[in-house]
């Protein structure tokens, strides 16, 4: 890391450090304790990835298809997702017995946005929505992505999801989100993830941490367009001819 990089951390540690330690006083804007922060963010390897020449994430920003730098400095994520429940725990409802807590297969959304802000490495998020199913979870989730290849990336997210589980509770439930996801550029991805949420006892169900380990494919970007037209069409078409239609 040169000079011209080494100084642009030590101001901005001794901004970070002097406002999120007020508190502490001058110790917090000593020299040497920037210089081992430095060396422990050295250590850890995050400024090697972060701090980094800007011709290495040079390109063009907030691109629609999803590229690693130097060809976009960020990019929009756009996706459609099935995702389909392999494991969920039980629990015992009062009026259909003992049930998976999860145990609808979901369509789902998501919009978000990624800052590359190194050759190999994405930082961002993305907001899910439901495709109408009070059962679907909706949801935000910071993400971490990896490239392995250029045309190959993998991806940790992680945030809160939000579900009613299919209208059989009162009042929506939150609760921890994570999952892990093998990315083929703006192709799609398959996906794992794991959801849980503290269900009540409230007369109905027995009560309880609920969870659910989930298996889905998602299409990305323009892919994801044509997909959700795909699927808008031929909802149309099934209210049209459905018995009772318009």
């Amino acid at each position: 890391m040169g000079r011209k990089n080494v100084g642009r951390l030590d101001r901005t540690l001794r901004f970070v450090l002097g406002g999120a330690l007020a508190p502490i006083g001058r110790f917090a804007q000593r020299r040497d304790i920037r210089l081992l922060v430095t060396g422990v963010l050295l250590g850890a390897g995050v400024i090697p990835l972060v701090a980094q020449s800007t011709s290495d994430t040079a390109g063009r920003a907030a691109c629609f298809r999803i590229r690693p730098a130097p060809a976009c400095r960020s990019y929009w994520l756009v996706e459609v997702q099935g995702v389909v429940p392999v494991a969920s725990s039980t629990q015992s409802d009062a009026i259909r017995g003992t049930v998976s807590v999860f145990d609808d297969n979901n369509l789902e959304f998501n919009l978000g946005h990624m800052l590359n802000v190194a050759s190999e490495l994405s930082l961002g998020g993305a907001v899910t929505l439901g495709s109408g199913s009070g059962g679907v979870p909706d949801g935000v989730r910071a993400r971490v992505r990896w490239w392995m290849a250029p045309a190959v990336s993998l991806e940790l997210e992680g945030g809160v999801l939000r579900t009613n589980l299919g209208s059989w509770v009162s009042s929506p439930l939150m609760g921890p989100s994570m999952g892990l996801r093998a990315n083929l550029l703006d192709v799609g991805a398959v996906l794992l993830r794991y959801d849980r949420v503290d269900v009540p006892s409230d007369g109905r169900w027995s009560g309880g941490p609920a969870s659910s380990l989930s298996l889905g494919a998602s299409a990305s970007s323009g892919h994801a367009v044509v997909v959700s037209a795909i699927i808008g069409l031929g909802l149309t078409v099934l209210m049209l001819t459905w018995p009772g239609g318009t």
